[in-house]
């Protein structure tokens, strides 16, 4: 090969080093064999390693820390059908989904239950968490919903205008809310790592005498969860311990608090015929923490 060749390949990989040896040798017309393309970048030092698991991991963590306080939280729904423990408590009428938000930055989670894998349910738990995080004195302009791509955040596949009642509720606090690529689950990791490590240390270790008792235990879980539960990856900080290293304002004995919740039995508060019913000032909400 002339160093003619080799300098053009090279020329070709610093401009567009998403590009291949095989994909060079195509799309630009080289006629050299891709091993011998291959060579030509080795030896310019233009082969990019591939990132360890651990360290995409690492690297991930550090654009995490940079977000400010709520800016980012991921919300999801877990069903709750396919945990053994829990399984026979469906049978006797406990609620079959949980409703899960998590500020990516400090892990605190909130969760509520719902009967119905709902837009109607997940509208209710958004208007439930926004109005707390309001009263707690969070400007809900600089936070983003981060969720997937089911119906009950943006209708049915085939909708043609118009906004579910999750993303006018959210919307009316002045918040945003944006999907995740379909199919790739891991950008919603935080919420995603919060259901199993709730099925394992709540669900499967718990039993409940009345639905009353399951929502009391739900709500001490969760104080733990937000108060005392030490995440390696942070550090082994609790979401609480950073949310004292970053908060100024807000009052720290409140934010963990927000009491779980049977979402269906608020579902008269909406008003699902003409529209949806949101607050109409500050003064007089809908749902009281």
């Amino acid at each position: 090969m002339s160093k003619k060749e080799e300098q053009k390949i090279i020329d070709i990989r610093r401009k567009q080093p998403y590009l291949g040896p095989i994909r060079i040798r195509y799309e630009h017309k080289i006629r050299k064999s891709s091993s011998a393309i291959h060579r030509v970048i080795k030896d310019a030092g233009l082969v990019k390693p591939c990132k360890k698991k651990y360290k995409v991991k690492r690297d991930l963590r550090e654009v995490k820390k940079k977000l400010k306080l709520f800016e980012k939280i991921q919300i999801d729904i877990k069903e709750l059908k396919d945990i053994p423990q829990y399984y026979p408590y469906i049978i006797k009428g406990f609620p079959k989904y949980q409703f899960t938000a998590r500020d990516v930055r400090t892990g605190i989670c909130f969760i509520s239950f719902g009967y119905e894998k709902s837009a109607a349910n997940m509208g209710i738990f958004a208007l439930y968490l926004c109005n707390h995080l309001k009263k707690l004195g969070v400007d809900l302009s600089k936070v983003e919903f981060q969720s997937d791509n089911g119906s009950e955040f943006i209708g049915a596949w085939n909708r043609k205008r118009g906004r579910t009642i999750y993303e006018t509720i959210v919307q009316s606090y002045k918040a945003e809310t944006s999907q995740i690529p379909p199919g790739q689950c891991t950008y919603n990791s935080d919420v995603e790592a919060s259901h199993r490590l709730i099925e394992d240390e709540f669900y499967d270790m718990e039993n409940y005498k009345n639905k009353i008792n399951f929502l009391s235990k739900a709500f001490t879980y969760i104080l733990y969860f937000n108060y005392l539960r030490k995440f390696r990856y942070k550090g082994f900080k609790s979401p609480i311990e950073i949310f004292k290293e970053i908060n100024k304002n807000i009052n720290i004995k409140k934010v963990g608090h927000l009491k779980p919740i049977i979402l269906d039995s608020y579902i008269r508060y909406l008003n699902l015929k003409g529209g949806y019913h949101v607050h109409r000032s500050d003064k007089k909400l809908l749902i009281r923490t």
